[in-house]
């Protein structure tokens, strides 16, 4: 998750697209993540089906969602 935020709030140009499909992730490892799509300006597509994030992780990931004005 760190290193998928990491690139995230790179904002690398070529960095276009997270596939997280099939991985599982702790509460902790969604908010890395959401506060990372919050301040990513690059993405155009990311990839959640088949995740473990249950109802919690899932509310996280929409907040940071809705900081990012791309996706």
């Amino acid at each position: 998750a760190e290193k998928a935020a990491r690139k995230l709030r790179s904002n690398d140009p070529s960095f276009s697209g997270l596939s997280l499909k099939h991985v599982g992730f702790s509460v902790t490892e969604a908010r890395v993540i959401a506060r990372a799509l919050a301040v990513n300006t690059t993405l155009q597509a990311l990839i959640l089906d088949s995740t473990a994030l249950g109802d919690e992780g899932v509310e996280i990931i929409v907040e940071g969602l809705r900081g990012n004005t791309t996706l």
